[in-house]
């Protein structure tokens, strides 16, 4: 069986650096921002990070793991900075929200107080997660 395929589609460091651009250029293209990246020397042209950029701390790969500090917990989750400490729980190797907590992101979400990378951030908290009864 043959497949097609339309080749087109960027790995995700090059989505989050393309949602990050946008919204202070709003008239980019996501294939620009992987140019740009490229020339930079940040991404390969595969969309892998380049040794180079990491060491040097030009890009910066964050991603939740067990017994992270609440300050490392909120560089991963930036949205969260806007609420208090108080409202989550170091449970089992990680940062839960509590359930007073996350119906105040709930409400917030709806009332459209985020834009679409603090809604990435959140949704991405929101997977395989269960919330702290208090």
């Amino acid at each position: 069986m043959k497949y097609r395929i339309k080749f087109c589609f960027y790995l995700e460091v090059v989505r989050q650096m393309y949602q990050q651009v946008k919204l202070i250029h709003n008239d980019i293209r996501i294939f620009q921002v992987y140019e740009e990246l490229v020339e930079l020397n940040v991404i390969e042209t595969d969309g892998r990070p380049t040794q180079e950029a990491i060491q040097s701390g030009r890009l910066e790969i964050l991603c939740e793991t067990p017994d992270m500090s609440f300050e490392e917990f909120i560089k991963v989750y930036p949205v969260f900075t806007n609420y208090n400490k108080e409202g989550f729980i170091f449970e089992n190797q990680f940062w839960e929200m509590k359930e007073e907590l996350f119906h105040r992101v709930q409400v917030d979400r709806q009332e459209h107080k985020f834009n679409s990378l603090e809604l990435k951030q959140i949704n991405q908290y929101f997977e395989d997660r269960k919330m702290i009864e208090e």
